[in-house]
């Protein structure tokens, strides 16, 4: 649990953070060590500088079809400064922690559907600090707003995912955490503590916006790792002459599965995702997340 004085700290941050996320993450060993990190790191410049974070990661859907410099550019125009980037190689462990507290309301097909779609995927971290805060929405807090909900019919034109062209809530391409709290909680997921502590110093004093460095790595990343379109009228026209999923009355994963047969390159198993992103039921009916997201996002997280 949070000890007093990490509570007292968390107080005099200005921060003001969920009560529900603070009873959450506070048994979180690594939460703790991320946030003693933060502390040491920002020391009198941490209520200025962490609200101002903020941490976009480009899923493997967002590389493989090619959305990355997309979101590059929707980021420097909404007055995100890129101050670094991270190559990591997502595992299902990894996913479900950072996931935690939403996975009680997901369809075991849909954690299925995630092992493959993330277990041994190649990931881009992207550090930002946002220059353009707008009145009590900064960093972490404004990316989200800007992010938008994963369902199309609630985005609006000015939002990233609509911007990128997402249409599937099951294929997302970028997560987002909402808030300060969540960043330094998944710093603490995501980085141990050496690389961690470097990094918030890199944020605490910028040296330069990181632009043509963070697309070469993006490009580096893209280049090792097969596009696909994620198009399902494509996949469903060149694997199976069909032209309508209500053909198929497929109901699930292992529908799409038996239809296509073993996904034994990189394009089938995309193929395979990109088919069962349409069938799959993602929720339990009736079932909250244990953490919802912020108000006006939650019903699409």
């Amino acid at each position: 649990m949070l000890t007093a004085m990490e509570m007292r700290q968390i107080e005099r941050s200005g921060l003001e953070p969920r009560r529900d996320k603070l009873d959450a993450y506070g048994p979180e060993a690594l939460f703790r060590e991320a946030w003693r990190d933060t502390c040491e790191v920002l020391g009198g410049d941490l209520a200025e500088v962490l609200p101002r974070i903020a941490v976009l990661t480009l899923k493997p859907d967002a590389i493989v079809s090619r959305r990355g410099a997309q979101c590059l550019d929707f980021l420097t125009r909404a007055g995100f400064r890129l101050l670094g980037a991270r190559p990591f190689t997502m595992n299902r462990l990894l996913m479900h922690e950072i996931w935690r507290y939403q996975w009680n309301c997901a369809t075991l097909d849909k954690s299925r559907l995630f092992d493959l779609m993330f277990a041994g995927r190649r990931c881009l971290a992207l550090y930002l600090l946002d220059e353009r805060p707008e009145g009590g929405h900064r960093g972490a807090r404004r990316l989200s707003a800007l992010k938008g909900p994963a369902d199309a019919a609630r985005r609006a034109p000015h939002h990233l995912r609509t911007s990128i062209g997402m249409r599937n809530p099951m294929l997302s391409f970028v997560h987002t955490p909402d808030e300060p709290i969540d960043v330094v909680r998944e710093l603490g997921l995501m980085l141990d503590g050496p690389t961690r502590r470097r990094w918030l110093r890199r944020l605490r004093t910028p040296t330069g916006d990181l632009e043509n460095a963070v697309l070469l790595t993006l490009r580096e990343l893209e280049a090792r790792t097969p596009a696909h379109d994620l198009d399902p009228h494509e996949v469903l026209a060149r694997r199976l002459g069909a032209s309508s999923l209500s053909d198929w009355g497929w109901s699930g994963l292992d529908d799409v599965r038996r239809a296509l047969g073993p996904a034994r390159s990189p394009q089938a198993a995309w193929d395979l995702i990109t088919l069962a992103a349409e069938v799959v039921t993602p929720h339990l009916a009736g079932v909250a997340p244990r953490l919802p997201g912020p108000p006006g996002l939650r019903a699409a997280q």
